[in-house]
């Protein structure tokens, strides 16, 4: 297992990776397990012209954990639990990685939640100011 102290403006972050498959890392943040899959680092790479603090705050390498290889590619789940405080999409709008989802509130504190995949918006299964849980499904996606 590697590990990293990173910074993100001026809080820092302990993490550890370890392989444990060919296409297959556990990632732990500060104590949090996440795995991710191949599908999850293409999608972050794909963001790397996006500025520093939205891929830090972009907690989608967490939101498919639990979902088929096929559900991956038609919807996202929460990264953490919370309260919708906005929502930034609808049905029928067309969305790319990196744009922005929804804002959670959690613990006093809002994150903005980004897009881990591409295509158009079939169904918004979250609305503003309504409790969400980890892994719940935000939205899914067209066929």
């Amino acid at each position: 297992m590697k590990k990293y102290s990173i910074r993100v403006n001026d809080q820092r972050f302990a993490v550890e990776v370890e392989q444990i498959e060919p296409d297959r890392l556990n990632v732990k943040v500060d104590n949090s397990l996440y795995t991710v899959g191949i599908e999850e680092i293409i999608a972050l790479n794909k963001m790397q012209n996006i500025n520093d603090s939205k891929i830090m705050h972009n907690q989608q390498l967490t939101h498919n954990v639990g979902l088929s290889r096929d559900e991956k590619k038609s919807a996202m789940l929460s990264p953490l639990n919370g309260i919708v405080k906005k929502t930034f999409i609808e049905p029928g709008h067309k969305i790319s990685v990196g744009d922005p989802v929804c804002i959670i509130e959690a613990m006093k504190m809002e994150s903005e939640i980004f897009s881990s995949i591409d295509g158009i918006i079939k169904d918004l299964l979250i609305t503003a100011d309504e409790p969400i849980k980890l892994h719940q499904k935000l939205f899914t996606l067209e066929n």
